[in-house]
């Protein structure tokens, strides 16, 4: 297997950190969702980890809002389906602003009109500087390159190796 190097810059600093650990947010399979807290004490919780200061009420509200999600505010995020759970999730990206966001596979558990969301999240990110790198099956509709690992796949030198 010959191995690929790769690198991701940032640069022109649209989201006024320098600093290269407040750029980028990452989604991945698990939510980072405390289920015993309801959805705005995880992201009042996120964003203090994350950033050392209180969570902006009225940038939450609005973010609440952009996902659909105002009525759930105050549930317990245990109660909440799939579907809310990701939302839940994808409201890191609108609440902390990173220049480079990192998903792998953020449709997932998704309806049409969340996935319209979602979409519409990525294209003002886009839109603002800001990049997005998807790990997807589904496709996106908005401009994107796309790298398929099929062309990634290991060559075998020796096959002696595996007899």
């Amino acid at each position: 297997i010959e191995p690929t190097t790769g690198s991701v810059e940032a640069s022109d600093d649209h989201f006024g950190t320098n600093d290269v650990s407040q750029s980028f947010i990452y989604l991945g399979h698990e939510k980072g969702l405390k289920l015993g807290l309801t959805l705005k004490e995880n992201c009042r919780f996120w964003f203090q980890s994350m950033t050392g200061h209180r969570l902006n009420e009225d940038n939450y509200e609005k973010c609440l809002g952009q996902l659909l999600m105002s009525h759930l505010s105050e549930q317990p995020v245990k109660y909440f389906s799939r579907g809310q759970r990701q939302r839940s999730s994808l409201m890191r990206f609108l609440i902390l602003p990173r220049p480079i966001w990192l998903m792998d596979e953020p449709m997932v558990g998704l309806d049409s009109d969340s996935k319209k969301v979602l979409g519409d999240m990525i294209k003002q990110h886009r839109a603002k500087g800001g990049a997005a790198i998807i790990a997807t099956h589904d496709a996106l509709d908005e401009p994107s390159q796309t790298l398929s690992l099929d062309d990634f796949q290991p060559s075998l030198r020796n096959e002696s190796f595996w007899a």
